[in-house]
């Protein structure tokens, strides 16, 4: 957060020049404003990496910068502007499609995942059994009585105890 701070007091300090009527040294006001969307713009675009934004800060700077570019430069400029824009605007719908496509995506570690997965019997104890799941040796429980050597399924898991069942081959 500490690395923010410059880029947002001088955001910060750019829309309070503006806002109180401080000039930039520029001939046309419509080049002070032109200036500032482009500051606020890439100032937007660059907060969007460090804050969860879900892609609208980098939007917003995106128009902002295309709209006070066009403002600020000249019409030779513009399809350069133009092209910034939309590879920009490309850049952050990837990101925002990205991030939607995570949230879906199964999930692949923890706890959640060996729900369903296949192992075998390796030792029985007083206490329950010991199962070779996911290629470690895991507690395991089961309400029907098992054999070493037999193939279960996980159905369940609490505070690390397997909670299996014998498959029907």
């Amino acid at each position: 957060m500490k690395s923010l701070l410059p880029l947002l007091l001088f955001t910060l300090s750019s829309l309070f020049a503006a806002s109180t009527g401080v000039e930039i040294k520029s001939v046309d006001p419509l080049n002070d404003v032109g200036l500032l969307l482009i500051v606020v713009g890439m100032s937007f675009m660059i907060l969007e990496v460090f804050v969860i934004g879900f892609g609208i800060l980098g939007i917003g700077g995106v128009i902002a910068f295309t709209v006070g570019s066009i403002l600020l430069f000249n019409a030779d400029t513009i399809p350069l502007v133009v092209a910034f824009s939309l590879v920009s605007l490309a850049f952050f719908i990837m990101i925002i499609r990205l991030y939607l496509k995570s949230r879906f995506v199964k999930v692949v570690v923890g706890l959640d995942e060996m729900i369903g997965l296949k192992g075998q019997v390796v030792d029985v104890t007083d206490a329950g059994y010991h199962v070779l799941c996911h290629a470690e040796i895991w507690s395991a429980t089961s309400q029907v009585k098992l054999r070493v050597g037999e193939s279960v399924q996980v159905v369940g898991l609490s505070d690390l105890v397997l909670e299996v069942k014998p498959l029907k081959e």
